[in-house]
């Protein structure tokens, strides 16, 4: 790319950028292949943006060595300004689909990179940099497409599941993900759900509560290692994630690891570390899991011993 335009676009000095031609405009290129509208939406200068997109509409569409359009470069910066003109230059340019100049505004939202990330998957995983910034964006792109489930990337990781992985700074994100008719498979890399994820990243129980909500089911699924959410939850110790999957379903505490090795329940995995708060938040809920042995014919206290842990003597 000529560097007098790179350097105007990237400062956002639009009297430069006007001096240059539409077919200029539209031939520039980095050496990975981005655009002038790619290098706006990067630095989010909204007048580039507009200036741009009245000039060269089509750029919407072109995308650079790692499949990126400029509407991924701005939900990944969480830029909801420059995510809303894109949109909506995407519906303008949509009118002329039949003159075979445009592409479909759900093309462009869907479209998704070389790693099959589509743009809510960027917007969802950066916001925990700045939750309000990005939260805007994931309405944005959520209410232009509904109904839409959005498909795993390659990493076998949907918006859901990864609204879920980015802990407290995510529940707003999940939430609305939840609550919009645009859907996400709760379902993410390692057979692990998205709830999961919460319960190991969530301490404040707010993720786990509102999974629940939206699909109790999910409460009984284990990965592939035979892991349920609370098995997950009572490993780290992350109460609040335990005191809402046992308020909702106590029978989850008599569920033995699905594996050839231990088949121990959470009962077993909160003695073996000594985890006595945990223990007793257990049995508050369901009294009788102390009694499950796990496939070793070993019950809790077997556990402790084996383990040496005591209450009280800080091991």
């Amino acid at each position: 790319m000529n560097p007098t335009l790179y350097n105007a676009v990237m400062e956002g000095k639009l009297d430069v950028l006007c001096q240059y031609t539409d077919d200029q405009l539209h031939a520039e290129a980095t050496h990975n292949r981005n655009t002038v509208l790619h290098v706006a939406a990067q630095f989010g200068h909204l007048p580039c943006v507009e200036k741009i997109l009245e000039a060269c509409p089509s750029l919407l569409t072109f995308v650079n060595v790692k499949g990126e359009t400029p509407l991924h470069i701005a939900a990944r910066e969480g830029y909801s300004e420059i995510v809303r003109t894109i949109i909506e230059s995407a519906k303008k340019l949509e009118q002329d689909s039949e003159s075979g100049r445009g592409a479909t505004t759900k093309e462009i939202l869907r479209a998704t990179n070389v790693d099959k990330d589509a743009a809510l998957h960027m917007a969802v995983r950066n916001c925990h940099f700045e939750v309000n910034k990005y939260l805007e964006v994931v309405i944005l792109l959520t209410k232009e497409d509904v109904d839409f489930e959005y498909p795993a990337n390659d990493a076998k990781e949907t918006p859901l599941y990864l609204a879920a992985e980015q802990g407290e700074q995510g529940v707003d994100v999940l939430s609305t993900l939840l609550l919009s008719t645009c859907k996400s498979s709760a379902y993410g890399p390692g057979g692990r759900t998205a709830l999961h994820m919460a319960t190991l990243q969530d301490f404040t129980g707010q993720s786990t509560r509102k999974l629940l909500d939206w699909k109790v089911d999910l409460i009984n699924e284990a990965d592939p290692y035979g892991w349920t959410p609370l098995h997950y939850a009572t490993y780290i110790g992350n109460v609040a994630a335990i005191g809402e999957l046992l308020e909702t379903e106590n029978s989850a505490a008599y569920i033995a690891k699905a594996d050839k090795e231990d088949g121990n329940t959470a009962f077993h995995i909160a003695a073996a570390h000594g985890n006595v708060d945990v223990m007793r938040m257990l049995l508050s809920y369901s009294p009788d899991c102390w009694e499950i042995v796990n496939f070793k014919g070993q019950n809790v206290l077997h556990m402790a011993v084996d383990t040496g842990y005591r209450e009280g003597t800080g091991d």
